[in-house]
């Protein structure tokens, strides 16, 4: 299984192709030579570990990295068993036991599985060193010579060992760390904002031709502040507002942000959807429900405000440090209005939401006087349409 860390930093990718490029090379010129020599064990070879090291450079995980490096002192500790202990029969052990070691790391099987195999092929080794040595064949030198051949598989076993555990460990640890950063960054914002920052780190900002926002705001809040401590406040305030972010997510909505006790959300953003209107007086309704629910379990007298518009926005991410997902314009300012000036216990709607959200009930509030706006024909949502 692939590794899902890749580096960082380009230069060391860059570096770990050229290194394996090098090597792809040079093994096929060796392949080339041994051909015309004639020697059908060497060609072999270095086919094999061509085609090893031009798979491995297009690694780009740390683990498939760190194979190659593994590959490149085993062999090394091949050839230099080799040389000591000689070239006859020496080099067919060798290659046997180069490549079975080898191959283990591109098993998909458990750490102890792999140890016990190279296990198994270093007493394979060893047998056959100690068998060529008492039986007097030279093609592996003496008992001296070719224990340089047990100490090299014992070397790669080694080196199999800690290259794969303490990769294992760091990858576990990557991995877990990753997943913090992905599950913090993605409650920050919507996940679709949240990738294209990874690819759009500058300023991002969108136009959404036909949104609808949503804000609420607890009426009693100042007064139970006043009677309890700032601990038992905010576990108070952090219960309400769980029960708000799931009806968010009931209602397919987006929660924009909290403001003190107020609360912001908003539906055709950062996706755009034709029933915004509908979702967000869905979510009104609900959040009327869930207050009195919470009122209910904790004995508390407080009240909502809801105040919904529809219309364009912008939305986006501005900022270096602490940044966030938000909207502007014109329709946030009304909706805010719509809440501001709006009653306890009801959900106030702009002529423009009842012109959009065919699956609602309104009744006619009137004209109300809206600071910053004048006057405006408002309406209270009395529910569901079906």
């Amino acid at each position: 299984m692939s590794a899902p860390y890749a580096y960082s930093d380009e230069r060391y990718v860059g570096v770990a192709r050229f290194v394996f490029l090098v090597s792809v090379g040079s093994h096929a010129l060796l392949a080339v030579g041994a051909l015309a020599l004639g020697d059908a064990l060497l060609v072999g070879y270095f086919a094999v570990v061509t085609a090893l090291y031009a798979g491995l450079r297009q690694a780009r995980s740390l683990k498939s990295v760190v194979w190659a490096t593994w590959v490149a002192f085993a062999e090394v500790a091949a050839i230099t068993g080799l040389l000591i202990a000689g070239y006859g029969a020496g080099l067919g052990v060798l290659t046997l036991l180069f490549f079975l070691a080898t191959s283990l790391f591109f098993v998909p099987v458990r750490l102890d599985a792999k140890l016990g195999v190279l296990a198994l092929l270093t007493a394979y080794g060893a047998g056959l060193v100690w068998a060529y040595g008492l039986l007097g064949d030279r093609g592996l030198g003496s008992v001296a010579d070719g224990s340089a051949l047990l100490v090299s598989v014992g070397f790669l076993a080694g080196l199999a060992y800690y290259y794969d555990r303490v990769v294992d460990l760091a990858e576990a640890g990557l991995r877990r760390e990753h997943a913090k950063s992905e599950r913090l960054l993605h409650n920050a914002m919507p996940a679709v904002i949240a990738e294209r920052l990874k690819d759009e780190p500058e300023v991002l900002a969108d136009e959404i031709p036909a949104a609808t926002v949503l804000f609420a705001d607890i009426v009693g809040f100042t007064p139970l502040a006043a009677s309890t401590t700032p601990q038992e406040l905010l576990v108070v305030l952090d219960d309400l507002f769980r029960r708000f972010d799931r009806c968010v997510e009931q209602a397919g909505m987006e929660k924009i942000k909290t403001i003190g006790d107020a609360y912001m959300a908003a539906a055709g953003v950062p996706v755009a959807c034709d029933d915004h209107a509908d979702r967000a007086c869905r979510l009104g309704l609900a959040m009327i429900e869930a207050l009195a629910a919470f009122n209910a379990e904790r004995e508390l007298p407080l009240g909502l405000r809801v105040g919904i518009h529809t219309g364009p926005v912008v939305a986006g991410v501005i900022g270096e440090k602490r940044f966030a997902y938000d909207l502007w314009g014109d329709t946030v300012n009304t909706a805010a209005r719509m809440e501001s000036h709006g009653e306890p216990g009801r959900v106030q709607v702009s002529e423009a939401v009842v012109a959009v959200a065919p699956g609602h009930r309104f009744e006619a509030r009137g004209t109300v006087e809206i600071k910053g706006k004048g006057p405006m024909q408002t309406y209270f949502l009395s529910g569901s349409a079906s």
